[in-house]
């Protein structure tokens, strides 16, 4: 292994990312209220880092100003291509695409009878749409869950989370291989 990239990880990192993890998945899953609690999570998330590189000391400035940086500059790109990032099959990002996969075995797809607002059977809608009555052309309504707009921002804001992470580990291995040695006493 190169020895300028061995990091130290400690019990309570190791639990933190697997927490934060899992609620991130959780919120891939389901969308909607958890999707956004997702969002506003990554957003405090920022926010305390930027707090800790300004006025934190050593490890904590260190390893908050290596978080910003890459979790920015993934932040950026995201920008930069804009709304085309949240559509499963316009997005320019390598992420967008390589997470396209897990949206696709996470999505179920269901229909809805707009006069009624019940679940059809996906029969019923493709007898309503090849039907020769053109009112029931768009009675049934396809519903995908989670919404994949709201997939790939919480998708992306992890990417951008473990970036911003890695990027922080990464300062502060950069940092203590750059501290002089000791004389040999």
């Amino acid at each position: 292994m190169i020895p300028l990239l061995r990091a130290r990880f400690s019990l309570i990192e190791m639990l933190a990312l697997t927490f934060v993890l899992g609620l991130g998945f959780a919120a891939l899953r389901t969308g909607g209220v958890l999707a956004s609690l997702a969002l506003f999570g990554g957003l405090i998330a920022v926010i305390a880092a930027t707090i800790a590189a300004v006025i934190g000391h050593d490890r904590v400035r260190i390893f908050s100003i290596g978080f910003l940086i890459a979790s920015g500059i993934y932040a950026g790109a995201f920008y930069f291509f804009g709304e085309n990032e949240l559509h499963p099959y316009s997005g320019r990002l390598p992420t967008t695409r390589l997470v396209e996969p897990l949206r696709t075995a996470m999505t179920t797809i269901t229909f809805l009878d707009t006069k009624t607002g019940k679940e059809v059977s996906a029969e019923t809608a493709d007898v309503w749409r090849n039907s020769a009555n053109s009112d029931n052309w768009n009675r049934a309504e396809t519903v995908q869950s989670p919404d994949p707009a709201d997939f790939l921002s919480v998708a992306h804001l992890l990417v951008g989370l473990l970036l911003g992470y890695a990027g922080g580990k990464f300062a502060l291995t950069v940092h203590r291989r750059s501290l002089p040695t000791p004389p040999d006493a």
